[in-house]
């Protein structure tokens, strides 16, 4: 697969099965390593439910987005521009075996073309700080370490993050 083959577009609220069914593929191949099987089942439950999906796009207004090849979805991604300063990317992820590939680094030009249509100019994100290989790849976007973080997200599970942001 090329990146040229690669397209990005914004997720229409029929299409958010798919997105928690992609959700689901994706967090099961990749987080019971990082957090274990019981978080990433509850984590899952908690916000890629259909129901939670659904509040978070028409009630809470954010933005997902499909990166597709030959129209099948090979990750997804969501903006959440609720604050006036940044703009959170809230979800960004990938398959596993095609992460290395240059697709990322497309699908996150795109979500920033999103931003600064937006007139926004920084973005903020979390990610989990044993998270390896999503840490390196953001510091070589551009993003920069602003705070460690942990969040709880009940049922006696957290969310052991860094906080990273970058201007556009």
């Amino acid at each position: 697969m090329i990146r040229a083959e690669v397209f990005c577009r914004e997720i229409e609220e029929k299409e958010i099965p798919e997105l928690g069914k992609l959700a689901e593929e994706i967090w099961r191949e990749h987080y019971p390593g990082v957090i274990g099987i019981n978080q990433t089942e509850y984590m899952l439950g908690k916000f890629y439910s259909t129901e939670a999906l659904k509040k978070q796009m028409l009630e809470n207004g954010h933005r997902f987005f499909f990166c597709i090849n030959h129209e099948k979805p090979l990750g997804y991604a969501s903006l959440d521009f609720s604050t006036k300063d940044y703009v959170l990317l809230s979800k960004f992820y990938l398959h596993a075996s095609l992460r290395g590939k240059g697709i990322a680094s497309v699908f996150l030009s795109f979500l920033e073309e999103q931003i600064k249509k937006a007139n926004q100019h920084t973005i903020r994100l979390t990610v989990n700080r044993q998270n390896i290989g999503a840490i390196n790849f953001y510091f070589k976007a551009g993003f920069k370490i602003i705070q460690v973080a942990d969040f709880n997200i009940g049922e006696g599970y957290f969310m052991n993050d860094f906080i990273m942001k970058k201007t556009l």
